[in-house]
């Protein structure tokens, strides 16, 4: 890390270095000096040091799940990476090199410029620039040799694409010492010290935008550096320093959780009498006591209105079932007064503070309904509570609570939840629920939601619905039931095998659970809910459970992974969303995305029906929005199980929630892809370069349930206001390039008339002689005309997502050909330009053999002054905490 800060401060022209890092170790390790975790934990880590994958092995990799510019999610390297010197820079090249790539994917959102091996990423292409054949590089000038992957010989023509056959791969030169760049293509050359810039007169380091690299497709041609100086870190406020006098030194700190203290504030104001919002936060505090709040949990009570009250003498460690439910009597059930929000955090304060217990990392979940109204205001006690080091979630239950509370959440390292309060909404309890399980450091213990549902039962009639719980989980399962009007309901819950267990009535039978102590049997269940009063009753459900495996511990870093043990790891759901404050009453509206990543330990999960519900203010309904996994729209890679979606516009301004429920299909699989090695780790001519195995297996069914989060709506767009253009397309491709024929064959997958819905009026597809023309002169690029198109339609575009091809009549075979396409909607708005593709028919005699050389690359010093500080949270699951690691050997490299 050290050296990372030094290399990174150099790579970004003396601007950025690594200044404080925070390393969290597991709770079980007997740590001198370690202090205590304020808002660490390895669900925000910025670096995870964790088990190596079955699909990236040791390799570090960093999950990126939006587009270009956007920070990617976490970065994963392995203990034998760390602490096998030789074998990760044998490999990969100086381990600090390394970092600063990863930095690039994790904190700038780049990608990477060599070819990734997947579907769409070409390893070769046609260049307008040099008329040759070029391999797929950042810089034009990095010299290599073009060779068969398998046989090390001289490649051959492929007929079909007029490009180096399939298994050609290029291998750069580690002798060159010209090369400066580029960190995100190979960052193991020695004289690699920048990233690809703009700057035309430095050929060393200048971008090439005809290169057909993840990069160029995502960020539509721009470098490395034109994107990070859009970023906050560079954006016209941090000029170079003098490389000489600054210190890039690292302080670290080292961090471990403790045991969960957490004092829930309480709103007993007078509005909370308004939608019976009192009595569903009694009920849901209650179930949080009753099941949710970890064993050894510490727990307090306040409650506020004009002014604040200690419910419980000091905080309460949740020992046994009594313990529980003492906590759950105290629970406030009554609204009267004004509303004090700062005099109830204040007592929270105070009640952490008892006993001179330190409040680093404890936690404060505030409920309030409505705005601030009686001194001291949330603004005046903030300071206090951000010295004190108190992470505060709020809970915000109706759209008109203070937007000052989102703010002081997010400031505090804490999290805001939206909670309509409607009648057959789960999101209150679901925010409990999400609140405690963040902060559970160890990522094989959390608690997994396999269902959250709110269900309404009408009079003497009963209702009977099915869970799913699968082989990977089962431990320490519990089913939660609540209501809060009516009395005694009958739930009971049949296992698989018919077996028959009655929920316990709890909470003066406004609440019942049925727990497995132990291992529970898995397969489909059936809950029956009967209700025999004669009034309807809305019921909240909650199921959830932990990993029935956990890996065991072992000290032998060199073995290779053992791919069973992922194989039995639970399928989890990662949720982001992107643009959380949407103005959509805007020509330039940006749409809210929002994305699921399924995942069985880091392996992607495909194929999965993903649905993303939007819960609206006031007494507006639900809808719910299709993800998809696609490589379309929102989504920007195919098949990685990550699943996307757009929101567009809303019925309503102000606060939203949306969650996430996964469910399995007939075509569900974890896929497993072993990359045989990679241009991002070094590689010998006849060693394989980016290829792939890809193995698909079955899941067994299953069912998860996430709360994403919450979106503030700042405007909505009139019903017929049409803002959206369709979406870029993302993947044009040449899939056939055929001299004989004097044809090339072009596909896509087709867009939308609103980003990715509906269907798009037409398309326009546009040729030129250079990459050049449609980044810097678009208006000399050509219209392809109806007579030129031999099948397929430009005028007819299919619907969103489905797969487009056009077949092209050229007329003449010896030019370089460069297109690229956009789509429009029927009211003229037009999407932004495709990636851009290249194609040259060339002439392949059956038994030809061609070999090529390519040149040198030179690089760039990029002028500066002034450093921006870069604070970094490096998590550590390692041995006692989650198990230690098994590595594998060189065949899973992926950069």
């Amino acid at each position: 890390m050290q050296r990372g800060s030094a290399t990174l401060f150099q790579a970004t022209g003396f601007r950025a270095y690594f200044k404080n890092v925070t390393i969290l170790v597991p709770t079980s390790w007997n740590v001198t000096g370690a202090k205590a975790a304020t808002t660490e934990s390895f669900d925000k880590a910025n670096i995870r040091i964790d088990n190596p994958s079955s699909n990236y092995g040791d390799n570090p990799w960093v999950r990126q799940t939006a587009g270009c510019g956007v920070p990617g999610d976490f970065m994963h390297v392995t203990p034998r990476f760390i602490l096998d010197k030789k074998y990760s820079t044998k490999n990969w090249g100086p381990s600090e090199k390394v970092l600063v790539h990863e930095w690039g994917h994790l904190r700038w959102g780049l990608f990477d410029e060599y070819p990734i091996g997947d579907e769409i990423t070409e390893h070769f292409y046609q260049s307008p620039t040099t008329n040759k054949i070029e391999p797929s590089r950042c810089n034009i000038n990095v010299q290599g040799r073009m060779l068969h992957q398998r046989t090390n010989a001289p490649c051959k023509m492929d007929p079909v694409t007029s490009l180096p056959e399939p298994d050609c791969r290029y291998y750069p030169d580690g002798r060159q010492t010209k090369a400066s760049s580029s960190f995100m293509y190979t960052q193991f050359l020695p004289s690699v010290t920048t990233f690809c810039d703009d700057d035309e007169f430095g050929i060393d380091s200048v971008h090439n935008y005809e290169a057909p690299s993840q990069h160029n497709r995502l960020c539509a041609g721009k470098s490395a550096w034109g994107v990070m100086r859009d970023h906050v870190d560079f954006k016209g406020q941090n000029p170079a320093a003098d490389g000489k006098a600054i210190n890039t030194s690292v302080t670290f700190n080292v961090v471990q959780r403790q045991e969960s203290r957490v004092v829930l504030v309480i709103d007993v104001s007078g509005s909370m009498g308004n939608n019976n919002y009192y009595i569903k936060v009694n009920a849901a505090a209650r179930r949080y006591l009753l099941y949710t709040a970890p064993d050894g949990a510490s727990v307090g009570l306040v409650k506020y209105s004009s002014t604040a009250t200690i419910l419980t003498t000091s905080l309460r460690k949740i020992n046994s079932s009594a313990d529980r439910k003492d906590l759950a009597k105290l629970v406030p059930l009554e609204r009267q007064g004004a509303t004090a929000i700062g005099r109830g955090l204040l007592a929270a304060k105070k009640l952490l503070e008892e006993n001179n217990n330190q409040t680093q990392g404890s936690r404060v979940v505030l409920l309030t309904d409505g705005v601030e109204t009686t001194n001291p205001k949330v603004a005046i006690v903030k300071p206090q509570l951000l010295a004190a080091g108190i992470n505060i979630d709020t809970v915000l239950l109706s759209n008109n609570a203070d937007p000052v509370l989102i703010s002081l959440a997010a400031s505090t390292g804490g999290l805001s939840f939206f909670a309509s309060g409607e009648n057959l909404s789960t999101s209150l309890d679901d925010a409990f629920t999400t609140s405690e399980r963040v902060r559970i450091s160890d990522p094989r213990k959390i608690p997994i939601t396999i269902e959250s549902r709110a269900v309404a039962v009408e009079e003497e009639s009963e209702e009977f619905y099915d869970v799913i719980i699968d082989k990977s989980l089962g431990f320490n399962t519990t089913f939660t039931f609540s209501w809060i009007i009516g009395s005694q309901l009958n739930i009971s819950l049949t296992e698989s095998d018919g077996k028959v267990n009655t929920a316990v009535l709890e909470n003066e039978n406004k609440a019942a659970a049925f727990r497995c102590s132990g291992e529970c049997s898995t397969g489909k269940w059936k809950v029956r809910i009967q209700n025999p009063t004669n009034t309807t009753v809305n019921v909240i459900y909650q199921v959830e459970s932990t990993a029935r495996v956990v890996n065991t511990p072992t000290q032998d870093s060199s073995s290779n992974t053992n791919s069973d043990d992922e194989d039995m790891l639970p399928i989890t759901v990662r949720t982001l969303i992107v643009n959380e404050e949407p103005d959509f009453n805007t020509t330039d509206a940006e749409p809210v995305s929002v994305f699921a990543t399924v995942n069985r330990g880091y392996s992607p999960v495909i194929g999965a029906k993903v649905v993303a519900t939007i819960e609206y203010p006031g007494s507006y309904s639900k809808s719910e929005l299709e993800m998809r996994d696609d490589g379309a729209g929102a989504d920007i890679v195919k098949g990685d199980g990550t699943y996307s979606a757009y929101i567009m516009n809303s019925q309503t301004k102000g606060l939203h929630t949306i969650s996430v429920k996964v469910l399995s299909t007939s075509d569900t699989n974890v896929k497993k892809v072993t990359v045989y090695s990679s241009a991002g780790a070094i590689s010998e001519p006849g060693e394989p370069i980016n290829s792939q195995a890809v193995k698909l297996i079955p899941t067994d069914k299953f069912q998860r349930f996430s709360l994403a989060g919450l979106i503030d709506v700042k405007s909505v767009a009139p019903p017929n206001k049409d803002f959206h253009a369709p979406s870029r397309i993302l993947d044009l491709e040449v899939t056939e390039a055929s001299y004989d024929g004097s044809r090339v064959t072009l596909e896509w997958t087709a867009v939308g008339d609103d980003l990715d819905s509906g269907t798009a009026s037409y398309y326009e597809l546009w040729k030129a002689d250079s990459h050049k023309v449609f980044y810097k002169a678009k208006e000399n690029a050509t219209k392809v005309e109806d007579a030129d198109i031999i099948s397929g339609s430009l005028s007819s575009p299919s619907p969103a997502y489905t797969r487009e091809k056009l077949v092209l009549n050229i007329q003449d075979r010896d030019d370089i050909s460069v297109y690229a396409i956009i789509a429009k909607d029927d009211a003229g708005n037009a999407g932004q330009l495709s990636n851009i593709v290249s194609v040259k028919l060339v002439y392949v005699p059956p038994t030809e053999q061609n070999s090529f050389n390519t040149g040198l690359i030179v690089g760039v010093v990029l002028g500066s002054v002034g450093a921006v500080i870069i604070i970094v949270t490096l998590i550590y699951c390692a041995c006692k905490g989650v198990g230690c690691f098994k590595s594998v050997g060189k065949k899973n490299y992926q950069v």
